[in-house]
């Protein structure tokens, strides 16, 4: 629509041509800004009992609207302003505040997760000043928890925090609020410090557990704030402080941490516990009653946490903590086991990223032997040691052989990868090992004419997917109580590679998204791959992994690429190139200068 130089004129008059009943609706959509899709005006219609449907078409008639896929527009954002400026400053809160009501209702009663953040994003627009009464501020306040919550199961952090703080906001309305309205403070201003964590929103997490601190009826309400606090204090480099407050809540909980533990006392606590074991069925074992005490699940985190804090400031042999850790620790060639398994495979790929590709690659048998495993790798700990050393290894050539799409080197990575990939536990490595033998496995399919082969790699590709998505699943199902097993640093170790495996599942859904993207390409349903690959490259931003920032838009890139579209891949290549740049990678850029 061209709009003329007078632009003021002009709108004036095309205001003055329609009638009073087409304004008023044009005032409405205005409220959600350039644009909205008519199924949301349909309701918005029917809620509130005004006409807008009808109106509405007629401003289209009168150019004033366009209307396409399902949405009504604003032919020029001027438009919608003059529309918005048709109510009095003072009112437009109230008409957010309505609007956003009683679209929040429908959600609710239709469970309808999109458009209850729409309506609560509505009712945020009109504030705290639009609120009639302190019932309505406590309904509002509701609305907003349960949109955060849905912004977090979508990895939208700094929009769950914004949904968490109006939510507060609200209650702040009553001076008394944490009094009247206890559990719902506690968990918006919880979940709010989650978020402040994940945002890197240091100043605000402070102010918002030391209300938590300040105002929990009792120590297990200040669980949460406490973990937060601790991570708050190891990601800002004050591990020491991390580990005095860890040890100060343990002594609270009545776990005292022993000064020292014998070898033989951690091999007498670890066959008391397989006894105990082997007599259970696996009927009973999975009927088994979940630990329900806060203050044991809480003190099981804590223990972890201290682990971590007390590796990360080399004071870890200073605290036996997890036996399962102290026997390896024990072992002759632990040194050699942990500079050789996880330092040399992905060193040599570091500078292969850096354009230095000296170092030569690591290969199965001088490990082995370096390690002195002989015969008996495939024997007891052995065992478990010998498969996290090829899993590094295998996981250092699929990175690699990605990276700089290399697919026979790939291929051949990850069939060595499944080859080993039988071990129940998942640690960090496991994890972005399933992740890039998913991405192999998916790129490989689509490069094979053979349909049993095909349909082997894609098979390999949907299990390394559902693997990841189903991590916060098993996380959950490893929880038991055992009366006759009540010590701590006994059942630690069952505990540790689940708690740490979900360290990471709050940063997963890039890694998610990427591998449903890949899963989409294959199958050539390409309007969905699209909006996965962006949905990937936007989670990534939002955490701010430069790296799998890069690697999302370099895969987005040859997704365009092989479907025929070469103008839009050179826009995701380019800025695959300017992330890979951004976090160090020049060798991996230049690399991709010939799609560019």
């Amino acid at each position: 629509m061209k709009i003329p130089d007078n632009v003021a004129t002009f709108i004036t008059n095309t205001f003055d041509r329609l009638s009073f009943e087409v304004v008023s609706a044009l005032v409405v959509l205005s409220c959600f800004g350039a644009s909205a899709d008519i199924s949301l005006i349909e309701v918005l219609e029917r809620e509130i009992e005004q006409p807008l449907i009808a109106p509405l078409d007629d401003a289209v008639a009168h150019s004033v609207l366009g209307k396409r896929n399902g949405k009504l527009y604003f032919m020029h954002d001027k438009l919608q302003e003059a529309a918005y400026s048709k109510m009095k400053p003072e009112e437009r809160s109230l008409h957010h505040n309505r609007y956003g009501l009683a679209l929040g209702f429908v959600a609710v009663r239709e469970r309808d997760d999109r458009l209850l953040l729409t309506a609560v994003t509505q009712i945020n627009h009109g504030g705290p000043q639009a609120v009639i009464d302190d019932e309505q501020a406590v309904v509002v306040a509701n609305l907003n928890l349960d949109a955060g919550k849905k912004a977090m199961n979508m990895s939208d952090f700094f929009a769950a925090h914004s949904f968490f703080e109006h939510g507060i906001s609200y209650l702040r309305l009553r001076r008394e609020h944490w009094n009247e309205h206890y559990d719902l403070s506690l968990e918006l201003f919880n979940l709010a410090a989650k978020c402040a964590l994940m945002n890197a929103e240091h100043d605000i997490l402070k102010m918002l557990t030391d209300q938590i601190m300040h105002n929990a009826r009792c120590f297990d309400d200040k669980f949460q704030a406490i973990s937060v606090t601790v991570t708050l204090l190891n990601w800002s480099g004050n591990v020491p402080a991390a580990v005095e407050l860890i040890k100060t809540t343990l002594s609270s909980l009545d776990e005292e941490l022993p000064s020292a533990v014998a070898p033989f006392e951690v091999n007498q606590h670890l066959d008391i516990t397989k006894t105990q074991l082997a007599l259970l069925s696996d009927d009973t074992l999975l009927s088994y009653l979940a630990m329900l005490n806060p203050s044991k699940i809480f003190a099981v985190e804590l223990l972890v946490k201290l682990y971590g804090s007390l590796t990360l400031i080399g004071e870890r042999a200073t605290q036996r903590i997890i036996p399962l850790k102290d026997t390896m620790k024990e072992s002759k060639y632990h040194k050699n086991f942990v500079v050789l398994t996880f330092m040399l495979p992905m060193f040599r790929v570091a500078l292969r990223l850096i354009g230095q590709s000296d170092a030569p690659a690591p290969q199965q048998d001088n490990l082995t032997n370096a390690f002195g495993f002989g015969e008996t790798f495939s024997e007891g700990d052995n065992a478990v040691k010998y498969a996290t050393l090829l899993h590094t290894m295998y996981f250092a050539k699929l990175s690699e052989a990605l990276m700089f799409r290399e697919l026979n080197e790939a291929e051949d990575a990850a069939e060595e990868y499944f080859s080993v990939d039988r071990f129940g536990f998942l640690s960090p490595v496991m994890f972005f090992g399933k992740f890039y033998s998913g991405l192999v496995s998916f790129w490989v399919a689509r490069e094979r004419n053979d349909r049993k082969e095909l349909t082997k790699w894609i098979r390999r590709g949907v299990e390394c997917k559902d693997k990841i998505e189903k991590l916060s699943v098993s996380a959950s199902t490893w929880n038991f109580e055992n009366s006759e097993c009540r010590n701590l640093h006994v059942v630690i170790f069952l505990y540790l590679h689940i708690l740490y495996v979900t360290l990471y599942l709050p940063y997963a859904f890039a890694e998610l998204y990427l591998l449903q993207a890949e899963e989409q390409f294959c199958s050539r349903n390409f309007e969905m791959a699209e909006t996965l690959y962006d949905a990937a490259i936007l989670s990534s931003k939002m955490h701010k992994f430069v790296n799998e920032e890069a690697l999302a838009n370099e895969l987005a890139g040859h997704f365009y690429l092989e479907t025929g579209r070469r103008n839009k891949s050179v826009h995701y290549f380019s800025r695959a190139f300017d992330k890979y740049n951004e976090w160090g990678a020049v060798a991996k850029a230049s690399a991709l200068t010939q799609n560019m």
